[in-house]
């Protein structure tokens, strides 16, 4: 996915003290599609965000990532 444009994170501590979550939005290389990932990341101050491997993550067309933040403040 390195063809895929980010932005910065934004960062959420998790109640799991090892695993932060990591959202951002994403675009195609030439800007037709945007999405939204959702990653976890295992917690390390010694090492960057951009070089640690996901735990696991959602990659989401930005129209679905919506509503998926809709049904989310419904939960909480």
């Amino acid at each position: 996915m390195d063809e895929y444009h980010r932005s910065q994170p934004f960062i959420v501590q998790t109640d799991d003290p090892r695993i932060d979550l990591f959202i951002s939005k994403v675009a195609d290389p030439d800007g037709t599609n945007e999405y939204i990932e959702i990653t976890e990341l295992e917690r390390d101050d010694d090492q960057p965000w951009h070089l640690r491997e996901p735990v696991r993550g959602m990659f989401l067309p930005r129209a679905s990532a919506d509503a998926a933040w809709r049904a989310m403040a419904e939960l909480v």
